[in-house]
């Protein structure tokens, strides 16, 4: 069994970017049922009360693994359920056993099957689930920042997990991007100015300004599809109150010029 002590430390992990694209061994995934599926995961994260490492790594095994074999239509319910055990297995201090997540989902998959999907997963991947990802890059930042700032940035991730098209930005960059567009968004919600307050936020955009023009973007204009998405599990699961506040408050209009001028601001050019 895989355990916390297993994986490399945080400040260890090594940035990794499954395949933004499996359609060519998924072809029944599409871009929609691919949202459909993260939502269950996001889901059974809330049902099981996992971290958001545990999810964020559920959905890169769920990236990774559908990059390189196919799975049936049948058989993703069984998929998608392995992978959240072994987020948990890999992030959990005291991870949920298979019975556990059998309890929740209760939709007659057996334990044999998700022990035989497991071997399958962990014989293609290598055990190769050091990787970071924007959650644990948040996880370090969130401790010199803004709480409310960083529980935003959170939020407009988990979001982002929907698109799978983000993976071609580093988890560095979308991390920095869903920080710098919290900033906006709690701006917009305060009515008042707002800096960024996460240094290493400012110092990947200094980095990487023109990516994280586009990724903070993408993430806007992601966010203002939210409330006609049929995959809302972020959105319902927040919990920090001015979170919601901001969340629901109309977006402001953002174009690439305010964008790129905002982050310039952000990253000291």
């Amino acid at each position: 069994m895989l355990t916390r002590q297993s994986q490399h430390s945080s400040d260890q992990r090594e940035p990794s970017q499954p395949s933004s694209c499996h359609s060519d061994l998924q072809p029944q995934l599409d871009a929609a049922t691919r949202a459909m599926w993260v939502d269950q995961l996001i889901q059974l994260q809330v049902k099981c009360t996992l971290r958001t490492e545990s999810l964020f790594v559920a959905v890169m095994i769920f990236d990774s693994y559908l990059a390189m074999k196919h799975v049936k239509s049948d058989s993703l319910q069984i998929f998608a359920l392995t992978c959240a055990l072994l987020g948990a297995k890999f992030e959990e201090e005291d991870p949920p056993e298979i019975r556990d997540f059998l309890y929740v989902v209760d939709q007659g998959v057996s334990k044999e099957e998700m022990l035989r999907m497991e071997m399958s997963i962990l014989s293609k991947l290598g055990f190769g689930f050091g990787a970071a990802t924007p959650a644990h890059i948040m996880r370090q930042w969130a401790e010199t920042c803004d709480e409310m700032h960083a529980e935003l940035a959170r939020y407009i991730l988990e979001v982002a997990l929907l698109e799978q098209t983000f993976a071609i930005y580093t988890p560095e960059q979308q991390a920095s991007a869903a920080f710098l567009l919290g900033t906006i968004l709690a701006s917009s919600a305060s009515g008042e100015s707002s800096a960024c307050t996460c240094r290493e936020a400012c110092d990947v955009a200094h980095e990487n300004l023109a990516a994280i023009s586009s990724c903070l973007e993408e993430m806007w204009a992601l966010l203002a599809k939210v409330d006609g998405s049929p995959y809302r599990a972020s959105l319902q699961k927040l919990s920090h109150q001015s979170v919601q506040c901001v969340a629901a408050t109309h977006l402001p209009k953002l174009d690439s010029v305010a964008v790129a001028g905002f982050v310039a601001a952000a990253a000291g050019m």
